[in-house]
Order: structure tokens, then sequence, then C-alpha cells
């Protein structure tokens, strides 16, 4: 018997925006916190700009941790840090 797998499930960046589109008034109502769907410093900051009060960003550190060990870490935490000015200092 072949068993067939899909991922179909919506990603919590993705519900935060459906949220907000349909009310945007909800944010000032609740608290929102994001875990899922954000792989860089960007997704994190488009989330807040949502109105999410946190956001959950795990898989990228793992993966890192399990092919590199703690320096994976220390290259991944950098490397989120410069997707985060990258971000800032562009006139968006």
């Amino acid at each position: 018997m072949l068993a067939v797998l899909t991922d179909s499930a919506r990603t919590g960046f993705d519900s935060l925006r459906q949220i907000t589109q349909q009310d945007p008034s909800i944010t000032k109502e609740i608290e929102i916190y994001v875990d899922g769907g954000a792989r860089r410093g960007t997704d994190v900051l488009m989330a807040l700009a949502l109105g999410a009060k946190g956001v959950g960003l795990g898989r990228p550190f793992l993966f890192a941790q399990a092919a590199y060990g703690e320096k994976g870490v220390i290259r991944a935490v950098r490397s989120e840090s410069l997707s985060f000015r990258g971000w800032i200092d562009t006139d968006c």
C-alpha cells in the first residue's frame, strides 16, 4: 500500500495576512503570535508590521545546529541579524 502525505496546512504567517485583511483592527483587540512560515528576518518584520506581537523562528536554527553544530547556529544568528539590518537600511 502506498501512502501519500501532503503538506497543505497554511502557515501562521499566511493566516496572519488573511486575518488582518479581513479585520485590520483585530490586532488591537487580541495579541497574535506567529509560529511558522517565517524563514528570514524580513518575514519577521512583515509579521510585526501586520500586527503580530511576536514571531517564532526556530527551524533555520535547528537546521544550522543539525548540519554544523554550534558554529552553524552562530552563523545563522548573524545571517538573520544582517537580514534585519538590510531591511531597515533600505529606502523601502
